[in-house]
């Protein structure tokens, strides 16, 4: 079968999509023709068309300067994108096209290509299909509950509220042409199903892991500390803030029993950890890490804590925390509430309330032996591996073109 991976964006950048489809076609491509189209605002990065691990990679040449505009009907219907989209497709001419994100394209290629008898397949591993922002998060501050009804205040552009109104309907309208639709939890597929996404089209994969990059031994540091890691790309919508101001805010009975390391954030989000953490040396901030240094970074901890704000739809973090014995500290708002089960592999938090936090932190302090249960716990546990998810795809794809 001839498969077709389409996103935005590609190595050395990082991100949970291109770190799940770089994993993912590494494993189809052993019983597939597998290729990749590559959407980027800046193609001189990469040669048009490059072969690596035995999966081919095609970079479309676009009008860089009509991508991300801000206008929200190019979104949704954008004749020159598209055009060159489409021609490109039909050169390869796979049996299926994943598409994994509309970021930088216009949904309606998607009944483009079906039009031409192209079968997509259609991710939702953020919810861009209702919110220009790509996370539902206004302004960073709180959940939006109005997608498409404060999407100016929220961007603060000189579009009208009609133009994104227009934007999310012509955007699901254009979904529900796919022949599949996939979620990756039920949280956040739950969410978007309110917007209107036909529902029959929906399939619901959890993402899996490429297990072998995170086998690792655990790293001794011979101290008696508990030793809590938070690894992300430090977005505010992570809750890395709340995380540090939770660890400040401990009892002093406890304080110099905790140390944090906080790994992922960039220059500037460094200086403003950084600040924040004012010299407290239990709290450590690290730039943005390599793949191959996660088991590494995962392996020195005893707990992984991710309160993130935003209704985040996954959370691979978990995953690849479960793989190293971690037990997880996560958002109950999130897709993470269907991977932790509270009180056997971790604890699940609202993260609007910080006392909650510090709580479960004081409770593992004072009783090692229920931390030592929860790692237990998380060795029970199973971890879908990416080849469990491929192979889910491939009866997807098989069932959708024969």
């Amino acid at each position: 079968m001839k498969i077709l991976h389409l996103l935005y964006g590609w190595r050395p950048a990082r991100g949970g999509i291109i770190t799940y489809v770089g994993d993912l076609v590494q494993v189809q491509r052993q019983n597939n023709q597998v290729a990749v189209m590559i959407i980027t605002p800046d193609p001189s990065r990469f040669p048009r068309t490059f072969a690596e691990d035995g999966v081919n990679y095609f970079v479309p040449e676009l009008p860089v300067n009509q991508l991300f505009t801000g206008d929200p009907a190019l979104d949704y219907n954008h004749p020159v994108l598209e055009e060159k989209l489409l021609e490109a497709v039909k050169n390869i001419a796979p049996d299926v096209v994943h598409i994994h994100s509309i970021a930088g394209i216009s949904s309606r290629l998607i009944p483009l290509c079906e039009k031409k008898g192209i079968r997509t397949v259609v991710c939702l591993p953020d919810y861009i299909v209702v919110c220009p922002r790509m996370d539902l998060f206004y302004q960073e501050q709180a959940y939006c509950h109005a997608a498409g009804e404060c999407c100016p205040e929220c961007l603060g552009t000189k579009y009208k509220h009609e133009d994104y109104k227009k934007r999310l309907q012509e955007n699901i309208a254009n979904y529900n042409q796919a022949t599949r639709i996939i979620g990756i939890s039920k949280f956040s597929t739950n969410l978007l199903l309110q917007f209107g996404l036909d529902q029959k089209k929906c399939v619901i994969l959890p993402n899996g892991i490429a297990a072998d990059w995170f086998k690792k031994p655990a790293k001794s540091l011979g101290s008696d500390k508990l030793k809590l890691v938070h690894i992300s790309s430090c977005a505010p919508k992570k809750g890395v803030f709340l995380l540090v101001q939770a660890l400040k805010g401990l009892p002093q009975a406890v304080k110099d029993s905790v140390e944090l390391e906080i790994h992922g954030a960039r220059s500037i989000m460094q200086e403003k950890l950084t600040a924040l953490a004012a010299g407290d040396e239990r709290i450590r901030v690290f730039p943005p890490y390599p793949r191959e240094a996660v088991g590494e970074i995962l392996g020195a901890a005893d707990l992984a804590v991710l309160p993130s704000l935003w209704w985040e739809p996954f959370g691979l973090t978990v995953l690849e925390s479960f793989t190293m014995g971690l037990p997880v500290i996560g958002s109950r708002q999130s897709g993470m509430s269907e991977t932790i089960t509270h009180g056997y592999n971790g604890y699940l938090i609202d993260t609007i309330d910080v006392s909650e936090l510090q709580g479960l932190i004081v409770k593992l302090v004072q009783d090692r032996g229920l931390l030592e249960e929860l790692k237990q716990n998380v060795r029970k546990t199973p971890v879908k591996t990416m080849d469990g998810l491929a192979k889910e795809l491939q009866a997807i794809y098989e069932a959708i073109t024969f």
